[in-house]
This record gives C-alpha cells, structure tokens and sequence, in this order.
C-alpha cells in the first residue's frame, strides 16, 4: 500500500503570548509540522513554546476537509540552538489518521573533498502567502519550495541553510538577517526539509537568516546536543551513528566513471566491480529482491502465569457460552475480539536470523499504537507457576517515550551502549519484559538495522500478525472474574481470586 508523503504534512496552531506586562495578549498562529508515525509530529519549538496546540490536515489529501487534533509538546529542545520539538497528538487520534511507517533520517556532511551541495531539496509549509478566504473561513494552502543545501554554508553554529530554487506566487522572503515570523512567509516554521526519502531538518523561522532566497535549517542532528537525546533518537527511531550521510560519496566516482571513453570504462568497470564484490560479499548479487538484510524466525509470548484483563464485560449470551465452553479456539476467537491482554507485564521472545553477509541492529524500541486506559471489563487470574525466567532488557511503555534498558541499568538505554552484528545465518534471541501500570497498550516493535551504507526499519508483530497487548491493573476492581474450569473452559469465580 503506497504511503504518500502528503499525509505527513499538517498545520500546527498554537496558543502564543504578544506584549509585555498590561498589553500582553493572547493569538493563534500558524507553523508547520511533519508527521513521523500516526501520533507525533516534528516542528520547530518557538513556535508551539506558550499554550494550547492544535494540529490540522486536509483528509483526504490535498482538497478535502480539514480536521484538528489537540496536542501536547511531548520533547522539547532548546530555542536559541536546538529549536526543535516533538507534538504527541490525542490518544484517539491514531484512528483517524492512521498508522505511517517511520521516516528516514540524514546527516548533511561537515566536511568533504571538493566543495559540495546536497542537490533536489525541499519542505512544505503553510505560509501566510496562501492564506485564501476571510473571516472563520480563512483556510491556509500548503506550499512546496525546492532548493538545494550548500555543505559548506552554515549561517550559524551547527545550522545549515536551503537555497531556494523558484520564486513562488507572492512577496519574496524578507532581506538577510530578517526572521520570517511577521512577513508572509510566516508559517514554514517547522516545515520539514526533506533530500529524497530523509528528513534533514527543519525550517526555522526563529534562526538567523543570511539571504533574500535562504531559509534556515535546524539539522535533527542538533538533537545530539541536548540532555535527552536518547528520548528523542528512540522516538524517531534513528540513532546519530547510522544517520545516512549526504551528499553520497558514490556521486562522485559516478561521474568519473561517466567521462571515461567506453573501451576504457568496460575495463575499468571489470576491475571495479571484483574489488567491490570481494569487498562486499556475495549480498551484492544473490540477495532476493524485495527482502531485508533480517528474518524474524520465532516470536512468542511467555504468559502463561500472568493475570489477563478483557477491554469489556462479557455481557453477549453467546459469547459468555463461548467464554465457559469447552472450545479452545472459539474461546481464543473471542478473547482476541475482546482484547485480551496481560496484566502489569509480559515477557516477549524474538529470535532473529541475518539474512546477509554482514549486517548490525543499532536499535529496537517498542511504537505504541493504542493507549487507552486500563482494561476492568473482565479479569482472568492464572495459577503462579514459580519465579520468572531473568530477562536481558526491560521497557517501561508507560514512559513519554519507551526504550529498552538493561537489566542492571534501568536509566540508560540499552541500544545507545550496545549494537548487535550479525552475519548471514548468525541468530540473536532477545528476551524482553514490558511493564505497564497506567493504561492499556496495542504495541509493536521497531527495529532500526544496518546494512551496507544504509538503514532499513523491520517490525515485528506478535503471533499471527496483529498488535502486542499490556494493560495496568484495575485500581476499581473488574466487572467479572473468571478462571479456568477443571471440566475444560472457564468458570465465574469471587473477585478475591485476582
């Protein structure tokens, strides 16, 4: 199923503060926003710093109706150098917009052999510029600008700059070292800026400007610098050491190659082509297309002491028949309809096998699809089975962000001090534990993996294809109570029992 990059461009309206002391006042104003998954969305952190924060997209894409979802700034950076934030939208909004796949990320090099540009560059916004209607029905279009980014430019400490390459309809961008914010321009704030599939940065309003066709980039790579930098990496998934480097170094033996005469670049290409195979390994010719430098062998859950937890009340005659029949798949069918989940925590086991001759995880975390709150409709209480096998890492889902950690080092994260290489054949086993008190969650795990010089992302589901499930213990007790019958099936039981 295609996944137009469209349906991560929305408008961030935020809630700002205008004047000082008596003549201090209250406005809405507009920046932009990416989307990374289905519920968070980068922008820039100036612009979304004061009060409420709603976000808006056209659905369907691009002439739709527009809908709003309020949010919350769930990391922020810092204005005068990191100006970035992250948005978390509502819980129920993941429905309505649907689950995207994580998007790629890239470094924009510091230092190269000749001089350089990262060429075919842009960002979408929603500038004042198109700004159409009047009164409550005032309606922003989104605009593409194209450019390209000098490496070797850097309008300030760790900023990159996007030379713009057209002249949209409208007034031209203010004059050097005059911010966006007032002009009609104002509103790209926060605009991603994309080469290709990978997001570099953002637009930045707020940063200096050094001229008339120039926008301001604050790199992701900024993120590095700030205090909870694993937070954010683990968030988008990326970790600083794998980050695709632009421009691509192979640009340039291409063109060389390009303005040799053809005698020559056959001969040259023979003797090219066996350095790089014996390099590389035999991955540059015998891996099928369409499949990933990693296989997912076996996934199981190991819950068979854990106390279970049903979404609702099991109040249907022919589903209570069904709960305390005898059939084991019928009951199963009904349990996944209700929602079955463990409660407090559950140990999860992948087994992963390498696909390719060399190959590195530098990540996993857990995505959190669904957070409701936790499940009272039913309780299923299970019989202790003895002490629980020791698990390698550990995540916490209730956490703003869930990272894995170590076993003996619950505040650090585990992928930041460790990466795993496999070669082909070679399996790894990850025992996980999640743990969860506060809500209900649907989860999946996100593996980042690198392969050759660029990264692929792998999720993996539990058995049978759909989401994991953990909820938090009832504080207000469960509207049933049942356990398993010696005669085969379930049977009601006093709430004591769980």
């Amino acid at each position: 199923m295609l996944v137009a990059i469209q349906d991560r461009f929305v408008e961030v309206i935020a809630q700002v503060s205008v004047g000082q002391g008596s003549r201090v006042r209250t406005e809405w104003r507009v920046a932009s926003g990416f989307l990374i998954d289905g519920r968070h969305v980068l922008t820039s952190l100036h612009a979304v710093a004061d009060g409420a924060i709603e976000v808006r997209r056209a659905v369907p894409w691009p002439d739709g109706p527009k809908r709003s979802w309020r949010a919350r700034v769930l990391l922020r950076g810092e204005v005068e150098h990191a100006d970035l934030a992250v948005l978390e939208l509502a819980e129920d909004t993941l429905e309505a917009i649907g689950r995207l796949p994580l998007i790629a990320f890239a470094r924009v090099a510091d230092r190269t052999e000749r001089l350089a540009v990262v060429e075919d560059c842009g960002a979408v916004g929603f500038p004042q510029f198109l700004e159409r209607g009047h009164g409550t029905s005032v309606v922003r279009q989104a605009a593409q600008i194209s450019g390209r980014i000098p490496v070797s430019q850097r309008p300030g400490p760790g900023l990159l700059t996007l030379q713009t390459g057209h002249r949209p309809e409208g007034p031209p961008l203010p004059s050097a070292g005059t911010t966006l914010a007032g002009s009609a321009w104002s509103g790209m704030s926060g605009a991603a800026v994309l080469a290709g599939d990978c997001v570099i940065g953002v637009v930045s309003e707020h940063a200096p400007r050094h001229g008339a066709s120039d926008l301001t980039i604050v790199p992701i790579t900024l993120i590095d610098t700030l205090p909870d930098r694993d937070a954010w990496w683990t968030l988008l998934g990326a970790s600083p050491g794998r980050l695709r480097t632009l421009p691509a170094a192979w640009k340039g033996m291409l063109a060389w190659l390009t303005g040799i005469v053809s005698v020559v670049l056959i001969a040259v290409i023979g003797v090219v082509f066996t350095g790089w195979f014996n390099a590389r390994g035999a991955d540059t010719i015998d891996r099928p297309s369409g499949t990933g430098p990693l296989a997912i062998e076996h996934v199981s859950i190991n819950d068979a002491d854990r106390d279970r937890a049903l979404r609702k009340a099991v109040t249907d005659p022919d589903d209570r028949a069904v709960l305390l029949g005898t059939s084991s798949t019928a009951q199963d069918a009904l349990l996944e309809r209700y929602q079955e989940a463990p409660i407090g925590s559950v140990e999860v086991t992948v087994v992963l096998v390498g696909r390719v001759s060399s190959m590195r995880i530098v990540n996993m975390r857990p995505q959190i699809l669904k957070r409701w709150s936790v499940s009272r409709g039913a309780c299923l209480p299970r019989p202790r089975q003895g002490e629980v096998p020791t698990v390698e890492i550990a995540a916490d889902l209730d956490r703003p962000s869930p990272r894995f950690t170590p076993k003996d080092k619950p505040d650090t994260s585990y992928f930041r001090e460790t990466q795993i290489d496999l070669k082909r054949d070679e399996r790894v086993t990850f025992s996980m534990t999640f743990r969860a008190e506060k809500a209900f969650y649907e989860f999946e795990l996100v593996l980042t993996v690198a392969a050759g010089n660029h990264d692929e992302r792998i999720v993996v589901r539990a058995p049978g294809g759909g989401p994991f499930r953990l909820t938090g213990q009832s504080n207000k007790g469960y509207d049933a109570y049942y356990t398993e019958s010696p005669l085969g099936g379930l049977r009601v039981v006093h709430r004591d029992a769980c």
